[in-house]
């Protein structure tokens, strides 16, 4: 068999969404392609070596819904007792909305898996375009609303990427293999229509949000003034200072050259990685093996809170040089929010990382005695990191797994070194 077609159509709703989020008509399709099993394939020189050519497309169209959790829709409210015993009830600081409704993702891939050398080079490439529509993110309401943050479907956001993964056998001999894989991944994010507000959307403290035309947890934050050259621009104490200027977002100066009028921001980028890859060695010798995974981060910005915060309480470089008498009396307060406006461009750092992810060895013990095949190992995860950053850990994140903050480090605890020991046998 060489062409392959399937598909479905399913209607679903739930409960957990408005009731005016009436049910969708979700279809699936999916289509692969063999050409290497064409007789003019096999049969020719080229099918020697190039055991298999697939050719892979796939759309669908699906809820996601994971967005919202059941009744998080409805607002609730907290029991709590006045002094003297008197019961009552407080309003949450988190609102909800009746009204939402359910992210809808429409996904369409092309691929191909390649394999040649009867299995000892395999390639797998993915190419996928998807839309997200109705994106629900909690954003910071006006303070009259009553909350800090409110459940709402603010736009609509798109992922386009490729996914390469190329495995092959360098060497296999009798006693000796070597595999060696090489997985790349690399997605770019755009949030291509916001309906909720013009301009930039506040998602966490004023730092990170959403704008249209621009990735997904943008950092929208006050920064150096410079002068023309790109250097800090010093007030008359020789200290830096936030940059300055009109509603438009253009800088302004006054007549020494100092800036004057409303503090301002501007976008940085975006916590996203570049590009991520991992590289994974598989050595075996007669009953010994050997595993190693490197897993790399290229790019993405973290937003290092402990930075600026150390140097406040006088544990940081820069506070050191201060004290060394390297920068003028007065830089780090100036820095860190004490003398004007905090400057949160000194708290981006580049998030760029290499780890060792994985280093396993292990040795087949065999038969003892009666009983079945015994497995002896010991394996060590995250055993070391390669980074510029100053922080203790590029790739954590004080929000854990919330997309309202992204590249946040604020506090965290490294991810741990661990050693495990196992043995396994199988009967």
């Amino acid at each position: 068999r060489m062409l392959f077609l399937t598909g479905a159509i399913r209607r679903d709703q739930s409960s957990a969404y408005s009731p005016n989020a009436i049910g969708q008509v979700l279809p699936r399709l999916t289509f692969a392609f063999l050409p290497s099993e064409l007789e003019g394939f096999k049969n020719s020189k080229m099918g020697n070596w190039w055991n298999t050519l697939k050719i892979r497309a796939a759309y669908g169209r699906a809820f996601v819904f994971s967005a919202v959790q059941y009744f998080e829709r409805f607002t609730t409210y907290t029991p709590f007792s006045y002094v003297g015993g008197l019961g009552g009830f407080t309003t949450p600081l988190s609102l909800n909305n009746r009204d939402i409704l359910p992210e809808i993702k429409n996904e369409l891939e092309f691929g191909t898996d390649l394999e040649f050398f009867k299995g000892r080079l395999n390639v797998t490439l993915n190419y996928y375009s998807q839309k997200i529509e109705n994106l629900i993110v909690r954003v910071l309401p006006a303070p009259s609303v009553g909350g800090t943050s409110i459940l709402s479907n603010v736009g609509t956001m798109t992922n386009k990427g490729i996914e390469l993964l190329i495995s092959g056998t360098i060497i296999k001999s009798k006693n000796f293999q070597w595999v060696s894989t090489i997985n790349y991944n690399r997605n770019r994010n755009v949030v291509t229509k916001v309906t909720l507000a013009p301009g930039f959307i506040n998602l966490n403290a004023e730092t990170q949000g959403i704008q249209q035309g621009s990735p997904f947890g943008i950092f929208n934050i006050r920064y150096y003034a410079r002068n023309a050259n790109g250097t800090l621009l010093l007030n008359a104490d020789g200290l830096p200072q936030v940059e300055r200027g009109d509603a438009s977002g253009k800088p302004q100066r006054d007549a020494n050259g100092q800036p004057v009028g409303t503090p301002l921001r501007k976008i940085f980028g975006t916590a996203l990685p570049d590009w991520t890859g991992t590289f994974i060695q598989e050595f075996s010798y007669k009953k010994l093996a050997l595993r190693i995974q490197i897993d790399h981060n290229q790019g993405g910005l973290r937003y290092n809170w402990n930075r600026i915060t150390g140097n406040n309480v006088g544990n940081g470089l820069m506070a050191e040089k201060e004290l060394k008498g390297e920068l003028p009396r007065g830089w780090v307060a100036a820095v860190g929010g004490f003398i004007g406006p905090r400057i949160q461009e000194e708290h981006l750092e580049s998030g760029t990382f290499t780890r060792l992810r994985e280093l396993t060895l292990s040795y087949n013990i065999g038969k003892v005695g009666k009983i079945g095949n015994f497995t002896a190992g010991v394996t060590g995860r995250n055993l070391f990191l390669w980074t510029e950053y100053t922080g203790y850990d590029p790739e954590t994140n004080s929000g854990g797994q919330s997309i309202r903050v992204l590249g946040d480090d604020f506090g965290n605890f490294p991810i741990p070194r661990t050693i495990l020991f196992n043995l396994t046998v199988n009967f």
